[in-house]
């Protein structure tokens, strides 16, 4: 079972989450909240680590804080203690947070904006080139796209040290990534129409369980 909880922003409620919620994390992460130039910035960050320990508090009854989380010398976070896997991305004006004790996993959530093909050029593989030619809406599918292959950079996590275009992206209707020989699952994630979110993992996706979360 993966759990997924998902925030849109909101101005009025920020000093309410900062000052209920920042003190309940650890310094550093504090820190970086406070450096934030944008409340947005701050918001979507705070917002991810909120979701975080509700899941965990309530799906698996477990007392994990964020001094249980540490990180891999590539930055991604884990928790050292527990076997639960958990990723977090956000966009724009929302947050996304998944949890599962099944495998790792990679999520990742963009914004559906215009977009130049030549500028991602770079991204794509020789038949996904072709595709995005063909296809009636470009923008979208680039999206798409993109948003599929960060997923799984961001489960692998090694940022963009892998290049994107050695990803190869199977038909819309399949939920295949293939990379380095191997198969990876991906789950497009319905949130808002203006959006494209995806998760990754090793193993297939099966049930899902989604939540907003209100703040």
């Amino acid at each position: 079972m993966l759990t997924l909880y998902y925030s849109f922003i909101r101005k009025e409620a920020h000093e309410f989450l900062i000052s209920n919620y920042r003190h309940e994390l650890s310094s550093d992460f504090q820190n970086r909240i406070l450096k934030y130039r944008n409340w947005s910035d701050a918001q979507l960050s705070l917002l991810g680590r909120i979701m975080l320990f509700d899941i965990v508090k309530k799906k698996y009854h477990l007392p994990l804080t964020d001094h249980n989380i540490d990180f891999t010398e590539n930055k991604k976070p884990f928790f050292k203690d527990a076997p639960i896997y958990f990723n977090i991305s956000h966009a724009h004006h929302i947050s996304i947070c998944g949890v599962t004790k099944d495998s790792e996993i990679g999520i990742d959530i963009e914004k559906i904006q215009p977009v130049k093909v030549g500028d991602l050029d770079f991204c794509f593989t020789p038949n996904e080139k072709e595709k995005i030619c063909r296809s009636m809406d470009k923008e979208r599918l680039i999206i798409d796209i993109w948003t599929r292959k960060e997923s799984l950079i961001k489960l692998v996590g090694k940022g963009l040290t892998i290049p994107l275009s050695e990803i190869e992206t199977q038909s819309a209707e399949d939920n295949i990534l293939l990379y380095k020989r191997q198969n990876f699952n991906v789950r497009k994630i319905d949130i808002a129409d203006d959006y494209c979110c995806y998760v990754c993992s090793e193993s297939p996706i099966e049930d899902i369980y989604i939540n907003e979360f209100k703040n």
